[in-house]
């Protein structure tokens, strides 16, 4: 009995295209030997997918079955007649190119490929719906990642084989340097790339990219250090990932003009950033840090204590634009901190308690100096009140202990005069970084 039985329902196909979606990620065979073949594509708005007629056409579809239908009588033709119940051929260039872009990283669409869209989505389609209405392209789900990141630019940095840290290394010893050291250090340079904050950098060493992070901002030393670094990279704790080696043909998969890996700082267009995404989805990514919660001051502290910076740094007070990395699953909008600026705003105090300096309780066992902690003079709880970041080493003070305790759980009368003190030493400094905020309100952030 013929096993290839037509769809009944719109449900029937629905499943089918989650399915094939699925399959194309995962099946080789798929990819191989059908996909220069596919030429009738349905797209659905509800789901934001693609996929083709004789694949969706046929109940409970899934790779095993469709890489072994032949002899079976399975036919496009049948399956495009069913399918006109629900679906209606359409002119849709955008679509096409859309879909072109998606799956350009699986192979080439066929030149003469068709669209056809849900008939009960036509008016949408018509009224533009469909589409992103800045640019009329497409948003698909990896898009809407890259907008929510706001991901600038894309710059493949090669690791350097002269660094001591990593001469004669492996790829598993460098994939674990990141893993668990970056997350408490900056990444030392000598020469250094011109890339803004909110850079996507992707590192390269042994011929393959083996490490991601997202760059938080660019430090300059006063002095250049004994091993010659002029400066760092400070990269967000929680961007930073790690996973399968990508080879460089992997790579000119998704950026045509990538010619090879070599030893110079290469752009890579922010446009290919979907199809990366759906590369680093098959490739076992692994994030340093958790995303899922915050782990709680104590923690916090111990990350700044935990951070290695190797020189004495320069700090220009300037505005920073916010990036955004509120907690995925909380039930508040609260926003994160870097340690490592946090780091640096401790170092410019030089450890001293910038309410009192002469509160010199006990010597760090980490860092051998008189023990302090950072402390946002405006609370992170309320970024979204201000236009510019407050994760700036303006909004950062160095506070002992005891008056860390204070600011946070003394009398407000107490409370106030700490407060007030802070505020007056770093106003200025805050308006550099364009934030502004009187000293009542202050205050009432404190309450």
């Amino acid at each position: 009995m013929d096993e290839f039985l037509l769809v009944e329902n719109l449900d029937e196909v629905k499943e089918n295209v989650v399915q094939f979606n699925k399959d194309l990620k995962h099946n080789e065979e798929i990819r191989r030997r059908f996909f220069s073949r596919f030429r009738q594509w349905y797209y659905i708005k509800e789901l934001d997918m693609f996929a083709p007629s004789k694949y969706i056409g046929y109940k409970n579809m899934n790779a095993l079955k469709y890489n072994n239908k032949d002899g079976t009588g399975a036919d496009g033709r049948k399956t495009e007649a069913v399918l006109r119940k629900w679906f209606e051929k359409k002119d849709a260039s955008k679509l096409l190119e859309e879909l072109r872009d998606r799956m350009d990283i699986y192979g080439k669409v066929k030149i003469n490929s068709e669209i056809h869209i849900l008939k009960e989505e036509i008016e949408q389609f018509k009224a533009g719906k469909l589409f992103n209405n800045s640019d009329n392209k497409l948003i698909s789900n990896n898009d809407k990642l890259q907008f929510h990141l706001k991901i600038p630019a894309i710059r493949l940095l090669p690791m350097s084989k002269d660094d001591p840290e990593f001469r004669g290394k492996s790829i598993n010893y460098v994939q674990e340097w990141f893993t668990t050291k970056l997350p408490y250090r900056v990444y030392n340079f000598k020469k250094g790339m011109n890339a803004e904050p909110g850079t996507l950098t992707l590192f390269q060493y042994n011929g393959a990219v083996v490490a991601m992070a997202v760059l938080e901002e660019k430090i300059f030393y006063e002095d250049e250090s004994e091993t010659g670094y002029r400066g760092a990279y400070n990269f967000i704790p929680s961007s930073i990932a790690v996973f399968t080696p990508i080879t460089s043909k992997e790579i000119k998969n998704i950026w045509r003009k990538f010619k090879a890996f070599n030893q110079s700082l290469q752009k890579l267009k922010i446009e290919n950033y979907s199809m990366f995404y759906n590369l680093l989805l098959h490739k076992n990514i692994r994030y340093a840090l958790s995303e899922e919660e915050d782990r709680g001051e104590e923690s916090f502290q111990e990350e700044i204590e935990s951070t290695v910076i190797i020189s004495s740094i320069v700090v220009d007070d300037k505005p920073k634009e916010k990036i955004e990395r509120k907690f995925a699953h909380s039930p508040t909008s609260k926003w994160k901190r870097n340690h490592i600026i946090s780091k640096k705003a401790i170092i410019l105090a030089d450890y001293q308690c910038e309410y009192e300096n002469s509160h010199m309780f006990f010597k760090s066992f980490k860092t051998g100096e008189n023990y302090v902690e950072g402390h946002h003079l405006i609370p992170m709880e309320f970024q979204e009140q201000f236009q510019k970041s407050l994760d700036v080493e303006a909004n950062i003070v160095s506070l002992c202990p005891l008056c860390h305790k204070k600011v946070h759980h003394a009398t407000m009368e107490e409370r106030k005069k700490i407060i007030e003190t802070l505020y007056f030493k770093r106003r200025d400094r805050l308006r550099q970084c364009k934030i502004s905020v009187s000293l009542q309100d202050l205050f009432t952030f404190y309450r």
